[in-house]
C-alpha cells in the first residue's frame, strides 16, 4: 500500500509494505484493530487500538498501540507507546518509549524516557531522560543523561530505577542509581550511590583509588583490626594502650 495521503480503517490494515509519504505532519496510518505490514513507513503517526506489527517501523511522529508494537527496527521522531509489549531489533525515538509490558530491543536509544511496568532489555540502552521499570533493567551498556540533542533529560536529572535488578556491562549516569534488588555491572560510574544500611562486599581486597580525600561526614569508622604494618590505621584501643 502506497499513498500520499492517509490510511485509516475501523478494521484491520494488512499489507506486505505500507507507505505514507504526504508530509512529516499530515501523514497517518490508523486502525481501530490491528496494523500489519512488512515495512511500515510514514512521516506522521502510526496509531492502532490493537497491535502494530512490521518488519521495519519508521515514522516522523508517534507510534501508539492498544496492544503490542513489534518490528525489526522501530524508528520514530515522536514517542513509542504501547499498552502491551514493545519489541524491536533496534528501537530509536527522539521522544519517550513506554510499554505496559516489556520493552525489548537490540539497542534502545531515546531522547526521552524509557519506562516499562515489566522488564527493559537492550544490548545498549542510551537515553537523555530516565529509565524506569517495575521489573529488571538489563543492557550491555547503560548510559543515562547522555545529552542527546532531542532529549528531554539532562545529566543532572537522569535516573535509572528498577523494582528488581539492574544489570549492565557499564552503568553510567549523572544522577542516581536505585534498585530494590541488585545493581550489577562491569563498571558503575555515578555521582551518587545511595542506600539504607548500604553493604559493599568484595571477595578480595576492596581497593579505593580516590584523587582526593576520603571524607566520612564527622562519623565513626568502626570494626577496625589493630594495626600490623607501618601504614595501617590505628584503633583507639591500640593508641590508648601505647
Amino acid at each position: 500500500l502506497n499513498t500520499s495521503g492517509q490510511l485509516s480503517t475501523s478494521g484491520n490494515l494488512a499489507a506486505n509494505n505500507v507507505s505514507v509519504t504526504n508530509s512529516l505532519t499530515a501523514s497517518i496510518i490508523s486502525a481501530s484493530a490491528n496494523i500489519t505490514g512488512g515495512n511500515l513507513l510514514t512521516g506522521g503517526l502510526i496509531s492502532s487500538t490493537g497491535t502494530i506489527t512490521g518488519g521495519n517501523l519508521a515514522t516522523g511522529g508517534t507510534a501508539s498501540a492498544g496492544g503490542n508494537i513489534t518490528g525489526g527496527n522501530i524508528n520514530t521522531g515522536g514517542i513509542v507507546s504501547a499498552v502491551g509489549t514493545i519489541t524491536g531489533s533496534y528501537l530509536y525515538s527522539s521522544g519517550a518509549v513506554s510499554g505496559a509490558g516489556n520493552v525489548v530491543g537490540g539497542n534502545v536509544t531515546t531522547g526521552g524516557q524509557v519506562s516499562a511496568t515489566a522488564n527493559i532489555t537492550g544490548g545498549n540502552l542510551l537515553t537523555g531522560g530516565l529509565v524506569s521499570a517495575t521489573g529488571n533493567v538489563t543492557g550491555g551498556n547503560i548510559n543515562y543523561g547522555s545529552g542527546l540533542s532531542s532529549g528531554t533529560g539532562s545529566v543532572l536529572s537522569s535516573v535509572v530505577s528498577a523494582s528488581a535488578n539492574i544489570t549492565g556491562g557499564n552503568v553510567l549516569t549523572g544522577g542516581q542509581v536505585s534498585a530494590t534488588g541488585n545493581v550489577t555491572g562491569g563498571n558503575v560510574n555515578t555521582n551518587n550511590l545511595v542506600g539504607t544500611g548500604l553493604t559493599v562486599t568484595s571477595t578480595g581486597n576492596l581497593n579505593l583509588q580516590p584523587t582526593g580525600n576520603i571524607v566520612v561526614n564527622s562519623t565513626y569508622i568502626n570494626g577496625l583490626a589493630n594495626p600490623q604494618q607501618d601504614q595501617d590505621a590505628a584503633t583507639k584501643y591500640y593508641v590508648d594502650s601505647i
